[in-house]
């Protein structure tokens, strides 16, 4: 009976979104009624703690059960799958992934797969740099360092206490020292912004290095947005440099301070919004910085605005219209036809033959595409390639990599037209990129790799029959 209940309610969660695609008053169920549900779940999950609504944390794309805490004011506890140490990671993970791309060699997913825990406690100088970059990026702060009064205090009885105490190294006291955010501890610098591609679990071989320039993780990711990947990289458009923020992170003091070290006072030029689940808070970077233009498609306005966010259709500076026939242009073998409907950056429809023209304009690197099909909006930002670097191509949810899978998927189970989506994914192949920088998980690299071909068509192929089981 409790594991009915508990798939019920999940199943509940699961098709919240899906249904506000398809029913078209569904989203006007008020959300909170959908959260309860979730924390019931929750609750159901774990009988031995007591049911707290106040206490629920929404989602993340990969989880289902969110965590609560014994009471309002109780710390959240260390979820006992991590290895034992200072790092850890405690019940408010909301499953999203994000310590993993920056620390894969510290945080994986829990053998329960609700929740990514500490399987290595970090050693090296990189792996501490990295755990602090998962820790910064955390969008519910769930990675903390443990001192040893909080070991003690973990610990049941004298006894234990003592055996803490006595076990308590150098290293571990040197630890908590450096996993410090603050600079004033330990001089070490803020962990963002963070050039994109600086691990070996970017590319397939997980034995190589390298990075791109001006393109960084920003760090401080958004827990509406389930803790999805935001970017900020420096492209040509129109004949000048602009500095383009793909999806928002948490807006506050450090994402914002990560941003202006870069971009200046005046912050982006523009904010690419991928697709409506990653909006969280654009509101506020737009009054934070009045020149910057925001951008998103209206494919996900209406009854497929599942967040209610009517901002997004009245407000955004930058609106990009539905093509004018219900499904995009679709990949044919057909050269001389898009593979997408395309937009320059101030929102222009391009001509049906700009992946012809674009690859030689001296004025513009990056174009926008409309790729369907995790949303009817969904849309990414592609830069082209240059003598020096490879193409990137930022694709929020419509193509990224899963740590449930270790490999690259469309995320099946949250799509709204997976045969459109699928579509759209075979168009992504007859562009020039070698780097995706998705929005979950880490990015993926093919540039260093000796037959990134195939090795591209191999795993984007395994994504398409993700989509069409």
């Amino acid at each position: 009976m409790h594991n009915c209940v508990l798939e019920y309610l999940l199943n509940t969660v699961y098709i919240y979104r899906e249904m506000s695609y398809n029913k078209p008053n569904y989203h006007k169920i008020p959300f909170s009624s959908v959260l309860l549900l979730a924390a019931a779940a929750d609750a159901f999950s774990r009988p031995n703690l007591p049911f707290t609504k106040s206490a629920f944390i929404p989602t993340g794309i990969a989880t289902a059960t969110p965590p609560t805490t014994t009471s309002l004011t109780a710390a959240p506890n260390r979820l006992e799958e991590n290895v034992e140490g200072v790092v850890y990671v405690n019940e408010k993970c909301i499953n999203c992934a994000a310590c993993n791309n920056f620390a894969p060699s510290v945080f994986g997913r829990a053998d329960r797969a609700r929740a990514h825990i500490v399987y290595h406690q970090p050693e090296t100088k990189e792996e501490i740099l990295d755990a602090r970059a998962a820790m910064a990026a955390c969008p519910v702060a769930a990675i903390r360092s443990e001192t040893l009064a909080q070991r003690r205090h973990r610990m049941s009885s004298e006894n234990d206490k003592q055996v803490a105490e006595d076990s308590w190294t150098n290293q571990d006291e040197y630890l908590v020292q450096q996993m410090a955010l603050s600079p004033k501890v330990n001089g070490l610098e803020l962990p963002f912004p963070r050039p994109l591609l600086y691990h070996a679990a970017t590319t397939p071989s997980k034995s190589l290095k390298t990075h791109l320039s001006n393109l960084y993780n920003i760090g401080y990711h958004n827990e509406m947005s389930f803790g999805a990947t935001p970017y900020l990289l420096e492209a040509t458009v129109q004949g000048k440099l602009a500095w383009i923020m793909v999806d928002t992170p948490k807006f506050g003091k450090s994402a914002k301070d990560a941003v202006t070290r870069l971009t200046g006072p005046k912050g982006p030029d523009y904010l690419l919004l991928t697709h409506v689940d990653d909006t969280a808070g654009h509101e506020k970077w737009a009054e934070e910085f009045p020149s910057l233009k925001r951008i998103f498609h209206l494919g996900d306005g209406g009854r497929f605005n599942w967040l209610g966010d009517t901002s997004l259709e009245t407000d955004v500076e930058i609106l990009l219209p539905p093509p004018k026939r219900e499904s995009p242009l679709l990949p044919t073998q057909d050269e001389s036809s898009a593979p997408f409907h395309a937009y320059a950056m101030d929102g222009t429809p391009l001509p049906n033959d700009w992946h012809q023209t674009f690859p030689d304009d001296p004025d513009n690197d990056v174009v926008i595409l409309h790729t369907p099909g995790h949303s009817p909006g969904s849309i990414t930002l592609y830069k082209k390639p240059s003598a020096e670097e490879p193409g990137v191509i930022f694709t929020g949810d419509h193509y990224a990599f899963s740590t449930k899978s270790s490999r690259m998927s469309g995320f099946p189970r949250y799509g709204n037209n997976l045969q459109v989506q699928a579509n759209s994914l075979k168009g992504l192949l007859r562009l020039d990129w070698d780097v995706v920088a998705p929005g979950h998980g880490h990015p993926r690299n093919y540039s260093l790799e000796s037959d990134k071909e195939a090795l591209k068509r191999k795993e984007m192929q395994e994504a398409i029959e993700d989509l069409s089981n």
